[in-house]
């Protein structure tokens, strides 16, 4: 979902600048919500090219994309692979492109947490290190890249989740919540849904607890669009939701935004709604101990709160009391129009 988010911009500005361009799509999700729907709000055109890479390990998921998109490549005579953040699909499509011996853009380039456990963090240093091309979203993101010593070019170009939120900010009404029965600023938006967190029972017991805190301490419900995945394993291991926390299913990219931008706090696992949150002028808890988004907490948009309900409580505390007033520091905007001409002059 996040890289139809992102690559949106980009695939709008290689067609405005008519840059001769195909999308390829690996297929990953199964779920209508989780993606067709994302590609129809988003007045995207289906892709060109869908694979069908779904369910297994990390090993076999790279293998699979990266013979498919070589072979892809070679069919359609590409001659470039511009690929978005830290999924197997991306390292696999990157690889694809390596072995296609093509140039390889990395958009969102630079991002680090220092987790080495996380599978992201190995996709984004892998694919780092032989691209030829580095999209940088931010200055820090580049002295990431500077410290590794990458051997391709490295540009700043802003984050392309700018560029989407701008449009879409532009054609929503200001505050249209109905069916989801809240008010604008009453309630807290929460998602939950990495591998490390749901698989983990007493992790994801000890962050819905947390969640739970908070929403007490803030006399406010928490409303919680929850991946397929984490409502099995609530299921599986009787996890009951109170009253104070909602969950409700996958949201729309349109729908969440909604929820989103009205919310009085967000709590969240995801990478990309840390930015969205940060943008929107929402302050954010991170449900996790690591972030390769630290740029928010610098400004003091974001509150690491980890994985311990106690600690959740703490930061939703602080972010709660404190002033929703910060710089975004992800970029103006333009991201998607700058990587169409580095592209186009590869």
């Amino acid at each position: 979902r996040p890289e139809v988010v992102k690559m949106a911009p980009v695939i709008r500005a290689c067609r405005a600048q008519r840059i001769d361009s195909f999308v390829l799509h690996t297929g990953q999700h199964y779920d209508w919500s989780l993606d067709g729907l994302f590609f129809t709000q988003l007045e995207l055109p289906p892709p060109d090219v869908r694979l069908d890479i779904r369910g297994g390990a990390r090993d076999e998921q790279l293998a699979r994309t990266r013979s498919a998109v070589r072979e892809v490549i070679a069919a359609r005579g590409a001659r470039a692979i511009v690929a978005q953040g830290d999924t197997n699909s991306t390292l696999g499509a990157a690889l694809g492109g390596l072995d296609a011996g093509i140039p390889v853009v990395h958009v969102e380039a630079g991002l680090r947490c220092g987790d080495l456990r996380m599978a992201e963090e190995h996709n984004r240093r892998e694919c780092d290190a032989f691209a030829n091309l580095l999209c940088a979203p931010t200055e820090l993101s580049r002295e990431n890249l500077r410290r590794e010593n990458v051997e391709g070019r490295i540009v700043v170009t802003g984050n392309t989740v700018v560029d989407e939120l701008h449009r879409q900010l532009s054609l929503l009404p200001a505050a249209e919540l109905s069916g989801f029965g809240v008010a604008p600023k009453r309630y807290l938006l929460a998602t939950v849904h990495r591998r490390e967190t749901v698989e983990d029972d007493a992790t994801l017991r000890d962050v819905f607890h947390g969640l739970d805190l908070a929403a007490r301490h803030a006399s406010l419900p928490v409303i919680a669009p929850l991946h397929p995945r984490t409502q099995q394993r609530l299921r599986e291991l009787g996890i009951t939701l109170g009253g104070r926390v909602r969950a409700i299913p996958s949201a729309g990219y349109v729908e969440f935004l909604q929820l989103h931008r009205n919310a009085a706090l967000v709590l969240t696992d995801s990478g990309g709604v840390q930015e969205e949150a940060c943008v929107l002028g929402v302050p954010c808890v991170i449900l996790r101990e690591t972030t390769e988004r630290p740029e928010a907490v610098h400004v003091g948009a974001a509150r690491i709160g980890g994985v311990c309900s106690g600690d959740i409580l703490d930061a939703a505390r602080e972010l709660l009391c404190s002033a929703a007033s910060w710089e975004n520091p992800f970029g103006d905007g333009k991201a998607g129009e700058r990587i169409a001409r580095l592209v186009s002059e590869l």
